[in-house]
């Protein structure tokens, strides 16, 4: 929203790299936390939705920043 105001265009792209990484960060910080909370027969599922979970929303997060 601020380079679409502002009129800085470059801000856009900066802000879609920014917002991809942080989403792949956060949700492979989940990945590796699910260890603790989870029994063996479970972590495969609760892995496999993390995955699933992270990956759509890295795929939305360009539509979200622009």
């Amino acid at each position: 929203m601020m380079g679409e105001l502002y009129g800085i265009n470059w801000l856009i792209p900066i802000a879609v790299l920014f917002s991809k990484g942080a989403i792949s960060c956060g949700f492979c910080y989940l990945y590796f936390a699910t260890v603790s909370y989870f029994n063996s027969e479970y972590l495969g599922l609760a892995i496999g939705l993390t995955n699933v979970i992270g990956r759509s929303s890295n795929i939305a997060s360009p539509m979200v920043a622009e």
